[in-house]
């Protein structure tokens, strides 16, 4: 924003008709006129409205921003929940269930020959 500002101060300083400010202090004269007193007031106006226009382009591209910003944390949150879901999903193992599926996987080959051994005494 500095840029800007100084920018349009010194576009200001070259265009306009109030830029040489040096006779516009008022303290020393004791009954100022009615002239020297609006063109002060026309001053201040300018450099009001100046500011203020500075300020609102300023402003504009704060909330642009902002809104950018927005939809980025939106996408992001997004993201996050998928991602949340996902590993909760597909967790990883732990060491204690890691064990028990090889223990169960080592038992499954004496389970079907002991149900072969069962199903021939049967037939018997």
């Amino acid at each position: 924003m500095s840029e800007k500002w100084e920018e349009a101060i010194q576009q200001w300083y070259t265009s306009s008709h109030t830029s040489k400010l040096d006779y516009l202090d008022l303290a020393e004269s004791i009954n100022p006129s009615r002239k020297e007193l609006a063109h002060n007031i026309a001053v201040i106006y300018d450099r009001t409205c100046l500011s203020s226009r500075v300020h609102l382009k300023n402003f504009k591209l704060l909330i642009e921003k902002n809104q950018e910003l927005e939809k980025e944390v939106k996408r992001l949150k997004t993201s996050i929940k998928t991602l949340t879901t996902l590993f909760s999903e597909n967790r990883p193992l732990t060491k204690q269930e890691v064990q028990d599926l090889v223990a169960e996987i080592s038992k499954q080959p004496k389970l079907v020959e002991e149900e072969a051994l069962r199903l021939t005494q049967n037939l018997y």
